[in-house]
């Protein structure tokens, strides 16, 4: 049996026109999907701030 993630939620964030070009400017400069970079970033924040959790 393969061990594979289905992604079956969503999350929609609020973000601010300045946030968005910064978001955007990310995206151009590494290649990588918005979706990508906003889970990558979620997931530092909590390895940082709240170690235990993972």
């Amino acid at each position: 049996m393969e061990n594979t993630l289905k992604r079956e939620d969503f999350v929609r964030l609020r973000i601010n026109s300045t946030e968005k070009e910064r978001l955007l400017k990310i995206e151009k400069l590494t290649g990588r999907k918005r979706s990508d970079l906003v889970r990558e970033a979620m997931y530092r924040f909590i390895k940082a701030e709240y170690p235990d959790f993972l």
